[in-house]
C-alpha cells in the first residue's frame, strides 16, 4: 500500500497528529493551504458558517498523481461538526482520483455523525478507516488506544494490498 496524507490544519493539533501518523507509516504528506484567511476570532466565525453552508474555497498546491496513491489519508479538523471548506473542495476536486479514503480528526468535541456523512457525500464511499478524537482526549492522552488501533487497520490494508500484488 502506498499511502499519502493530506492535511488541512487551521490551529496546528490535525498537522501535528498528522506527522505522528507520517513518521509511524514512513509517507508522504502534502498540507492543504486556503488561500481565505481563516485567522481571528471574526473569520472563525465565518469560517464556521462557510462549513454549515458546505461553502468551497480555494486550495493549494494541486497534488500530483494522487492516482498513484493507494490510500489517501485525510486529517482535518471539524468545523461546526462538519469538514472544513478546504477538505470540501479538495474532495469535490480530486475524488475520481482516490482509490481509497481514510480520515483521522482532532476537533473540539470530536462528534462524527455529521461529518462522516458529509464526506460519504463528497467523496461518494465510506472512509475504509476513520478516528475522530476531541482536543481533551489529545491532551489527555487517552487518544493513544483508538490511535493505535487506526494505526493497525491502515497496516492490515496495507498488507491485504501487499499479499494481493504478490
Amino acid at each position: 500500500m502506498r499511502p499519502i496524507i493530506i492535511c488541512y490544519s487551521r490551529t496546528g493539533r490535525n498537522k501535528k497528529l498528522a506527522q505522528q501518523l507520517q513518521q509511524i507509516l514512513r509517507c508522504d504528506m502534502e498540507e492543504l493551504i486556503d488561500r481565505t484567511d481563516r485567522s481571528g476570532w471574526w473569520n472563525y466565525l465565518l469560517a464556521g458558517r462557510d462549513s454549515m453552508f458546505k461553502k468551497m474555497t480555494t486550495i493549494e498546491p494541486e497534488i500530483k498523481n494522487l492516482e498513484s496513491f493507494d490510500i489517501i489519508i485525510i486529517s482535518t479538523p471539524l468545523w461546526v461538526g462538519t469538514i472544513p471548506p478546504a477538505i470540501r473542495t479538495f474532495l469535490r476536486r480530486d475524488k475520481q482520483k482516490i482509490k481509497r479514503l481514510a480520515v483521522i480528526s482532532v476537533s473540539m468535541n470530536g462528534s462524527q455523525q455529521r461529518a462522516i456523512h458529509d464526506i460519504e457525500n463528497e467523496y461518494g464511499n465510506k472512509p475504509v478507516a476513520a478516528l475522530f478524537l476531541s482536543e481533551k482526549e489529545l491532551k489527555s492522552g487517552r487518544h493513544k488506544t483508538r490511535f493505535d488501533d487506526f494505526v493497525e487497520t491502515l497496516q492490515a490494508l496495507q498488507k491485504v494490498k501487499g499479499d494481493l500484488q504478490r
